[in-house]
């Protein structure tokens, strides 16, 4: 015969509660245990993927070799790119490899790669306090989901096992962006300080953050009530990247951060008109730019050509351009399990991919891709059906987050993110899109958290 036995409703607090606009405790054990949870399963697959990337050789890219000729500069004989256009690329990327030459670890990349895998690894913990802020501290599941999209990331996994800046530059954001959402109402010098010297810092890892940087300072005049830490914050920001524009200005008569704009306008995007101009291959139209760029004696001389050059082919054909601009950066968004394969060793990925895609189309670039290696094709379906899926999830995140109180927050890190998918422009690979990565994931979780309220919110009109 069947037993019934009565379960206390009290059990079920969770479920029925009194008042349920109630807000839940602080979960501390929860939190502690999702960020070392987050921390072992990122940290965990990149150590054991370095092991791949160092074996094929997959760690190492052409800016890399001269990110590492800068470091050996600066730990042997503390110069910088002397007698080379180097001189003019920001400095703290080299800074820190420069820390591993100067100890003379024995394993030089393996070192590198593996405390870039610990930075990444943090950044994905940052990812799940900044999600659990926004998300109004309600639960910890969708913080979680944001923040382990961001672990398990093809691009994010491919970048931290190179040898690049990306994955520095990602932290020091997320870093940042976690001091402004955890700060807004400032209540002390020192959160104002902190933001000053990220934004500084982030300017002189990679100068893209230069433009975006006028968002922030406005956002801090906006949105702080006291106008005195707004202006700490610009003032220290100001302080760091006048201080190396000036070195700039010492060492070679050029008063700027970096020339990389410069070069950048002319290589990338003035030859991409040009050669869309004259139907002519973006590979061999580059060649011929090159050789000019290169019959110029002098940094500086190099980089004061470039932008004469750049602008004037740019401006001559603005439409051209901006219509070019905006079709090249479907290249920001495509999927970047192919850098993942590549850790592997597997042979896929050309330098004329990007010409490809830009002069042929998508469909014939992804079989230069690939190489008509279909199995590694079908193995990156899954991803980008993900991919599609997070930016989809994103765009509802982001629509569906603004009528909340975080408005003006959750504002710049849309801006933020449209930012980086947009500024590559001509010259546009998945690479340049893994600082948008975390705010798209952020938006995504917040996404899949409305339309799961949104359909729960339709079973309960049914009952």
């Amino acid at each position: 015969m069947l037993r019934l036995t009565t379960i206390p409703m009290q059990n079920y607090h969770f479920i029925f509660r009194k008042n349920s606009t109630e807000k839940k405790p602080f979960n501390k054990k929860g939190i502690l245990k999702a960020l070392v949870s987050l921390f072992c399963i990122s940290f965990g697959i990149r150590i054991i993927l370095e092991y791949f990337s160092i074996k094929n050789s997959a760690y190492l890219l052409p800016d890399s070799l001269d990110y590492i000729r800068l470091a050996k500069d600066l730990s042997l004989h503390f110069t910088y790119g002397a007698n080379s256009a180097e001189i003019f690329r920001v400095p703290i990327y080299p800074l820190f490899l420069s820390i591993f030459q100067k100890c003379s670890l024995p394993y030089f990349f393996e070192s590198v790669l593996t405390i870039q895998s610990f930075i990444d690894s943090l950044s994905a913990c940052l990812i799940f306090l900044i999600s659990y802020k926004l998300l109004d501290k309600k639960n910890i599941s969708f913080p979680f989901i944001a923040a382990i999209l961001y672990a398990v990331s093809p691009l994010a996994i491919s970048s931290s096992l190179l040898i690049l800046s990306e994955t520095l530059f990602v932290f020091l954001l997320m870093l940042l962006i976690f001091s402004i959402t955890y700060k807004t109402e400032l209540k002390n010098f020192l959160p104002a300080f902190v933001n000053g010297i990220l934004m500084g810092v982030l300017c002189l890892t990679r100068a893209v953050f230069i433009p975006i940087s006028v968002i922030y300072i406005l956002f801090f005049f906006f949105k702080f009530k006291k106008i005195k830490f707004a202006v700490l914050t610009t003032i220290i920001f100001v302080a760091i990247i006048f201080s190396w524009s000036y070195r700039n200005y010492y060492k070679t008569g050029y008063f700027g951060i970096s020339t990389v704009s410069s070069i950048n306008l002319y290589r990338y995007n003035a030859c991409a008109v040009d050669a869309n101009l004259k139907s002519k291959s973006f590979a061999d139209m580059q060649k011929s730019y090159d050789q000019k760029l290169e019959s110029i004696k002098g940094a500086k001389e190099q980089a004061v050509f470039a932008k004469e050059e750049g602008t004037k082919v740019i401006s001559s054909n603005l439409s051209r351009y901006m219509y070019m601009h905006l079709r090249a950066t479907g290249n920001t968004l495509l999927p970047a399990a192919g850098d993942l394969f590549r850790i592997f060793g597997c042979n896929i990925g050309s330098d004329g991919t990007l010409s490809v895609i830009n002069t042929k189309g998508l469909i014939s670039g992804i079989k230069y891709y690939f190489k008509d290696n279909y199995l590694l094709l079908i193995l990156s379906i899954p991803f980008t059906l993900l991919l599609i899926l997070e930016y989809i999830l994103g765009i509802v995140g982001f629509i569906s987050s603004m009528n909340k109180k975080n408005k003006s927050l959750i504002t710049l890190l849309a801006i933020t993110a449209i930012y980086f998918l947009l500024v590559s422009g001509v010259g546009g690979t998945p690479r340049f899109r893994l600082p948008a990565e975390p705010i798209i994931f952020i938006f995504a979780a917040i996404g899949l958290k409305h339309i799961i309220s949104q359909i729960g919110c339709l079973k309960r009109k049914k009952h």
